[in-house]
Parts: C-alpha cells; structure tokens; sequence
C-alpha cells in the first residue's frame, strides 16, 4: 500500500492460557488513527495488570490452602495425642473397676465364711465405699471432660 499508511500490529500475551492477535492497518499520520492506538495501548495495558492481579491472587490462595493443610495436620495430630490420652484414662478406670469387683467377691467370700470381725467388716466396707465413690467422682470428671471437648455430631442429610 502506497501512502502514510503503516501497518500497526499489537500482540498481547498472558499467563491466563489465551492469546490474541490484532492486525490492522491503521493510518498513524492522522488524530483519529492515533487514537485508535492509544485506545489498544491502554486496553493491553490493563489486561496485563489484571493478568498480574490474577497470579498474585492465584498464590495468595495457595498459600492459605498450604497454611491450611498444614493446620490441619497439625490438629490431626493434637487428636490423636488425645485419643491417646483417653484410652490411657479408660484403661485404668477399667483397671480399677476390675479391682473393685474383686475385692468386693473377696469380701462376700469372707462374710460367707463367717469368721470375719465386724469392725474389721465395717472399716472394710467403708473403704470400699470411698474407692467406688473417687471412681465415679474421677469418672464423671474425666466424662465432663471429654464431652466438653467432642463437638455436637452433625445430622447428616
């Protein structure tokens, strides 16, 4: 083409997997042609900076999805220990209440031999009434506990 005009070509690529391609022949000696130029220039202009608004965004996310990950391996692992913690608890309340139960079959095997004092008898019993009253008084500690700690089960729909 003979002239003033030149070929003006504006290529705009982004991160954002797409690309486009402007070709046009625009006359640059006259105002309006010019214009037109400056209009794509700023239009490129701005998808670049919201090209870059985008990647920012985009790590920002992934940074709060890893700090979240890596909370919540973190809690997983403060359960665990706690899980851990109640079965221990468990396992000696049921130790206890083993040995409760056995030593109240060896006071009824006394009493049905008769040959058992009555004072020896009552501090005995009494004895027995205070280890079976801390047990459920550490029992119902340790239930409070753990029912304060155990979040309300959801309906599940």
């Amino acid at each position: 083409m003979d002239g003033p005009d030149r070929e003006f070509i504006m290529r705009t690529e982004l991160a954002m997997d797409f690309n486009f391609t402007v070709q046009h022949r625009i006359d640059l000696d006259n105002a309006f042609g010019r214009l037109i130029v400056q209009h794509l220039t700023d239009i490129s202009d701005q998808l670049a900076s919201i090209a870059k608004q985008v990647k920012t965004t985009e790590k920002t996310i992934m940074v709060s999805i890893q700090d979240l990950k890596t909370k919540a391996a973190s809690q997983l692992a403060a359960i665990t220990a706690e899980t851990d913690v109640v079965n221990a608890v468990k396992a000696v309340v049921d130790g206890q209440n083993e040995k409760l139960a056995a030593l109240k079959q060896q006071v009824a095997d006394l009493i049905a031999s008769g040959s058992v004092d009555p004072a020896d008898m009552q501090q005995l019993s009494d004895t027995l009434d205070a280890i079976a009253a801390l047990d459920t008084s550490n029992a119902a500690v340790v239930s409070a506990a753990v029912a304060a700690g155990t979040p309300v089960a959801q309906p599940t729909t």
